[in-house]
């Protein structure tokens, strides 16, 4: 990982491999953090970098920050929301609650983005890896949809809406 990592472009045979590596949990964290990042400034292995990232959390929210941030995926907006919907990814909600708020995000992205985010808010199966995603890309923009959905009846939408909360800030 360490040779191939400093390539440009990553060669494409080392793109599974990398994306193997990102999901090994036995392998440490600075290596896994490193393949991620190879992953992800490549800009070709999006589905990979995607897998990786869904069984990621704590030692590795840099990547998925650095990844949800990543201006580039205005260009695949269409991608994010369809595996939004689809799959209920976290990660694609976070690259789309960032596009949809981003100053630097093309008009036309960022009305697809929000378009995006804002049906999912009406749709219970969604909210869930809605809500938790906006805590972790920490998107304030959507702390009145967290504060009204942390009472709802639902205790995985409450919970979800809890951790975004506490994410947010909105607990003090």
């Amino acid at each position: 990982v360490e040779l191939l990592a400093s390539r440009s472009p990553l060669p494409a045979e080392a793109v599974d491999l990398f994306a193997a590596v990102a999901l090994l949990e036995k392998e440490p964290v600075t290596l896994r953090a490193r393949a991620l990042r190879a992953l992800v400034k490549s800009g070709v292995a999006t589905d990979a970098v995607v897998r990786a990232l869904a069984k990621t959390e704590g030692e590795l929210q840099a990547v998925w920050e650095e990844f949800v941030r990543d201006g580039r995926h205005a260009q695949r907006v269409d991608f994010f929301a369809q595996l939004a919907a689809a799959e209920k990814s976290e990660v694609a909600f976070g690259v789309l609650a960032r596009l949809a708020n981003a100053k630097g995000t093309p008009k036309e992205a960022k009305a697809a983005a929000s378009r995006a985010v804002e049906r999912a808010w009406s749709q219970a199966d969604l909210l869930v890896p809605l809500l938790r995603a906006v805590g972790r890309a920490r998107e304030n923009a959507y702390a009145f949809q967290v504060l009204t959905f942390a009472k709802d009846a639902r205790p995985d939408v409450k919970k979800a809406a809890a951790y975004a909360a506490e994410q947010l800030g909105l607990n003090k």
